[in-house]
């Protein structure tokens, strides 16, 4: 994975400038404390991990079906998701969140962001535990499935990924730093190979070397985003009240700084307000859902100064 396409600039010449790179067009760690202290949480939790109560943490932390449902320590379901194998494993992850997660929470606000994130995590966690009680009772050659310990952010990041997927169904990700693939069809490849990979043991009644990487906890985790994230859009296209907590405003702007800010709106973050019958307000939230789905280069040039316009009214608090 690379570098993925988010908003083009908007110059009043109407010229194209490209496409931007990750902190060119939205705003920084700084300004994404849900990014930001998830980062340092696992960075922190990985760095004891590595010290001499590093083997304490892995045990209390882990998830297992025994530890989840024998022993019914069900904080293990949140836990799992701060420990990591070895730095490969926790590289990739925070990775993919930096790179994917910045624009997730700007467009769906820090609450909300931190949410998918950690229920993702949770529902991978759950189906990673339900495919191990299948192979168990399958017969499936291997390890004691009951006991087998799962551990990694990768069920929360896959969630993340795919709610970028379905909110920028056509950005552009760039593979391996040089192939182009829209986020669509990279995340629906990847829901393929990891289905794939977690039934193949079922298939096989063999574990394979592949079975060391949980992947129906990202499986899990992937289909839980697409729901939620389906269901935000759903509700936000209908006007309702976000789910489970309003998001926070950003600021969205170009790298010309033509347009510093859109009202507060769930559609990129700010909190809800009251409805309008204004005529300007209905159209602003409509071309806000229009930035939302295919970004700011899909307006045209007088949807982009009457956005101008309604930006400075915000500024003005008129």
């Amino acid at each position: 994975m690379a570098w993925h396409q988010t908003w083009n600039d908007d110059p009043e010449d109407g010229r194209q400038q490209g496409v931007y790179r990750m902190g060119g067009g939205v705003p920084g760690l700084g300004q994404l404390p849900g990014v930001l202290w998830l980062l340092i949480l696992n960075g922190v939790v990985f760095l004891l991990q590595q010290s001499g109560v590093g083997e304490t943490i892995d045990q209390f932390g882990s998830l297992s079906v025994y530890t989840l449902f024998n022993q019914f320590q069900l904080w293990r379901i949140v836990t799992y998701q701060f420990l990591h194998a070895n730095f490969s494993h926790i590289f990739w992850n925070m990775f993919g969140l930096w790179m994917f997660g910045r624009i997730v929470e700007f467009q769906f606000g820090t609450r909300r962001f931190v949410w998918l994130y950690l229920l993702s995590g949770v529902a991978g966690g759950l189906t990673e535990c339900a495919f191990n009680v299948v192979m168990k009772w399958a017969g499936v050659q291997g390890p004691d499935w009951l006991d087998v310990s799962v551990i990694g952010a990768s069920a929360g990041v896959m969630g993340v990924i795919v709610a970028y997927a379905v909110r920028n169904p056509n950005s552009l990700i760039y593979l391996f730093f040089f192939i182009p693939l829209k986020a669509k069809w990279m995340a629906l490849g990847w829901a393929v190979f990891t289905t794939w990979y977690a039934m193949e043991p079922l298939v096989n009644r063999t574990a394979i070397e592949m079975t060391q990487t949980a992947h129906a906890a990202h499986l899990g985790g992937m289909v839980f985003a697409f729901l939620w994230a389906l269901v935000i859009g759903w509700r936000e296209r209908r006007g309702g009240l976000p789910l489970f907590s309003p998001a926070r405003g950003w600021t969205v702007h170009s790298t010309q700084g033509e347009i510093r800010s859109v009202a507060d709106h769930p559609i990129v973050g700010g909190p809800n307000s009251p409805q309008s019958d204004d005529a300007d307000e209905r159209r602003l939230d409509d071309l806000l859902r229009k930035i939302g789905a295919h970004g700011l280069d899909s307006l045209t040039d007088e949807e982009r100064r009457f956005l101008r316009r309604m930006s400075q009214r915000k500024r003005d608090g008129l």
